[in-house]
């Protein structure tokens, strides 16, 4: 969709396994759902993949979702306005990516 690849899928326990076995750079997901609202599934998300970015989205912004810190694409919304908001959030994850090991002493340097 749009250049990107989309993982979709209804259940809340099944996006946390995926996110679990691959390499997802962000997470779209309502905060109104049933089984699990999103901001439990976007901790949970987080807490699994500490480097995938989650966007919360609702027709309904409750304080929760707002104090969340995550940010919030109001329902309904356009979809320039999501492509925007993805890419500004990719973006901003590439510049400011986590090693994926600890550093550590780089050759030639050390104790004499």
């Amino acid at each position: 969709m749009n250049g990107y690849t989309v993982l979709d899928t209804g259940d809340p326990f099944e996006a946390r396994r995926i996110v679990e076995s691959q390499t997802v750079d962000l997470l779209l997901t309502d905060v109104v759902m049933p089984i699990m609202n999103g901001l439990d599934l976007a901790t949970r998300v987080e807490a699994a993949s500490p480097t995938t970015k989650v966007l919360l989205m609702s027709g309904y912004a409750t304080a929760a979702a707002k104090a969340s810190g995550r940010p919030l694409l109001a329902k309904p919304f356009r979809t320039g306005d999501l492509l925007a908001l993805v890419r500004q959030m990719l973006d901003a994850r590439a510049a400011f990516r986590r090693p994926t090991s600890p550093p550590g002493p780089r050759p030639g340097f050390g104790p004499v």
